[in-house]
């Protein structure tokens, strides 16, 4: 179905905010700041109004490339492939691309080897230790060297409105007033919520 505004919207603001890396983390996480542009595909989740209004704040300009054309946007489709063939493939429960057979009959959930939180401080340990301290043939250095090179006299810039774009963010919903005076607030998944 694709990814949802707020999960963009988190993948953006990843990418703005500076960054910690956890515990297991040998290395630095450096990489972050106002890009001047992000290419995106046209998926339902990147041309939301949501998305497209954090970027705005954020002072980022969104090119948009047509679906289907990953020669457009090189960069991010051999970080896919990298992070599928270097990493995710050391998974048993790695369930290949769409439309691949690897995963058989089975559900995600019944392959499933890890939590989310497990799987996402490995990738984490992976990117920093691991991605940006390999050699890039077109950098002909490491990720992590060439953004030392390109800051060394300089600092990334931050957005102005920092404090705002550091809030949670996503999908906006609407939703109708219950109760004759209003009174039971707007029901979203069973739960009930009120203010006066």
């Amino acid at each position: 179905k694709g990814e949802s505004s707020s999960a963009i919207i988190d993948s953006y603001r990843h990418a703005l905010l500076p960054k910690n890396p956890g515990p297991l983390c040998k290395n630095t996480y450096p990489m972050f700041g106002v890009f001047e542009s992000i290419f995106t595909d046209g998926g339902k989740g990147y041309l939301a109004k949501d998305s497209n209004a954090y970027l705005l704040l954020a002072g980022v300009k969104q090119d948009v490339v047509q679906s289907y054309s990953g020669w457009q946007k090189p960069f991010v489709e051999r970080f896919n492939s990298t992070v599928r063939n270097q990493f995710a493939k050391k998974f048993n429960s790695y369930c290949g691309r769409l439309g691949d057979d690897m995963c058989n009959e089975l559900t995600i959930q019944q392959k499933a080897t890890m939590t989310l939180p497990e799987f996402e401080e490995l990738l984490e340990l992976w990117i920093v230790d691991n991605y940006h301290q390999t050699v890039h043939s077109t950098l002909r250095c490491t990720p992590h060297e060439a953004w030392k090179k390109y800051y060394k006299n300089k600092s990334p810039m931050l957005p102005s409105n920092l404090e705002y774009l550091q809030l949670p963010a996503g999908e906006t919903r609407t939703a109708t007033i219950s109760g004759n005076a209003c009174h039971l607030g707007v029901q979203i998944n069973k739960l009930r919520y009120n203010d006066a």
